[in-house]
């Protein structure tokens, strides 16, 4: 399977949509479980509220046919409800799911990229250049923060061009 480039903004291409994949996907279980959490909760809540109703409708003072008759139409609508709550607690754990991708996606990305650059530099593969993430954005004056500190102390210079590719 042949990975498709996407190039930015920035200028720097992205080969893989996990970038770094042990800490996205700790950052996708994470969002995925506190999504079934509070969708659980929901459904709980919404179920256990409307059978204490029911309770409560039970206690009223009300002729056998017409409770009867009652309580078809409220199992029915109970019914409805829990689909109804299903529903809602599969498109949110979707879009929570989805919302961790992207997020994690777009800070684990810039940090692989940093990482990645630090770990040549030590190892002294490669020439300084300058960094570049999307800008706008924190990441974006981290990566100018980053190259003023290596023109600070010579390890780049004013004439090296931005990077083509993610390192």
């Amino acid at each position: 399977m042949e990975n498709k480039v996407s190039t930015t903004e920035a200028g720097y291409k992205r080969r893989e949509l996990l970038s770094n994949p042990s800490l996205q996907l700790r950052v996708i279980i994470s969002f995925g479980l506190l999504a079934i959490a509070s969708a659980w909760t929901n459904f709980y809540v919404g179920t256990t509220a409307f059978d204490s109703v029911m309770d409560e409708l039970w206690s009223l003072d009300m002729p056998h046919s017409t409770q009867r008759d009652f309580q078809i139409l409220l199992e029915d609508r109970r019914d409805t409800l829990e689909v109804q709550l299903r529903i809602f607690t599969f498109v949110a754990v979707v879009t929570v799911m989805l919302a961790a991708v992207f997020i994690s996606h777009h800070i684990g990305g810039p940090l692989t990229q940093l990482n990645t650059y630090l770990l040549r530099m030590v190892k002294g593969e490669g020439a300084a250049r300058p960094i570049t993430f999307r800008s706008g954005d924190f990441l974006g004056t981290m990566s100018d923060n980053f190259n003023d500190f290596q023109r600070k102390f010579g390890i780049l210079k004013d004439e090296d061009p931005p990077p083509d590719d993610t390192p």
